[in-house]
């Protein structure tokens, strides 16, 4: 069974536990313990506990920001951000910023979970925006309306994109996402590697959340880096980018639903087709063996599009 969307957003537990995250979060840990001395001396942080407090923060996204909760206040965090383990980068700062609200609360220790601390946790997440914001490493969409969507289209994105936390600007040059009409994606591609840590992957899946990425062995044809890829500083997205946004609380994507500038769909080098990752789940020399026994496998039917009920510095933005 090849891997698949998981069907929550809470931290992959998998990938956070493993002895290669733990090793790199010991430089962010060294970061922390360099520029936010003030806030981590009382009691200063190891990788091991680092990891706990990371998954800790994005199961507080999950329980209420993410797509079942109920009436969210605002946009969850990117998942893309706490992949940057960069000194300086995105997860280096949100780490700061949390310790710096836990000191400024003179809370002991962090409470993530605790229903009384709901109110003060939300707050907590947005002083992690702005310092992210205030770093340059995290932009709110600023969205541009093309002139061919339908009348009842712009109006629907223009209350959806303000009512996420996004802004809408009448000057092309200034959006960082522009939006044209939907085109039909490609039924048969199903997911790309994200980035690659030995023999494993993080999986994203198409049209589907970057929270419901998943991590596992993985040797696609197309070997991605050692990190998520720079994100570019405008894209050409069709509308379901927006719709879908609102749908699962968190900003979609965008190379999902990418066009070029004249809203023709752009594709991926690194997008596979269910066979293909089936097929990558095996050892190269493995692989050779058993291709001539190897028949085509259906792809799954289609999961996603459930309703509601049912990243370095200018990379992570």
């Amino acid at each position: 069974m090849s891997m698949e969307p998981r069907e929550r957003g809470g931290p992959i537990q998998k990938f956070w536990d493993e002895e290669g995250t733990i090793k790199q979060l010991e430089s962010v840990k060294a970061w922390l313990l360099k520029n936010a001395k003030k806030h981590v001396a009382s009691e200063p942080p190891t990788a091991k506990s680092l990891s706990q407090l990371v998954q800790q923060f994005i199961q507080l996204q999950e329980d209420h920001l993410g797509r079942v909760a109920k009436n969210p206040p605002f946009t969850r965090l990117p998942v893309r951000l706490f992949y940057d383990f960069t000194p300086s980068g995105s997860l280096c700062h949100i780490l700061s910023a949390l310790y710096k609200y836990k000191s400024d609360q003179g809370w002991r220790r962090f409470d993530l979970g605790s229903p009384s601390r709901k109110d003060a946790n939300l707050q907590m997440c947005l002083k992690v925006e702005e310092a992210l914001i205030e770093q340059n490493l995290h932009k709110v969409p600023i969205v541009y309306v093309k002139e061919n969507l339908r009348d009842k289209d712009k109006d629907k994105v223009r209350d959806l994109v303000k009512k996420r936390g996004g802004q809408v600007t009448e000057d092309e040059d200034e959006a960082t996402h522009i939006i044209h009409p939907k085109v039909d994606p490609n039924p048969d591609l199903y997911c790309r590697p994200v980035f690659r840590r030995g023999d494993k992957c993080l999986i994203h899946f198409m049209q589907m959340p970057d929270s419901s990425d998943n991590w596992g062995i993985c040797y696609p044809e197309n070997e991605p880096g050692d990190s998520p890829e720079e994100k570019a500083d405008q894209y050409h997205v069709g509308v379901d980018w927006v719709s879908e946004s609102e749908q699962y609380n968190e900003w979609m994507n965008e190379e999902d639903y990418e066009q070029d500038a004249k809203g023709n769909l752009k594709l991926n080098d690194m997008v596979m087709t269910y066979e293909e990752l089936e097929n990558s789940e095996e050892k190269p020399d493995k692989k050779k063996k058993s291709a001539s026994k190897r028949k085509r496998s259906p792809s799954p039917t289609p999961t996603k599009r459930k309703s509601k009920g049912g990243s370095k510095s200018k990379r992570s933005r």
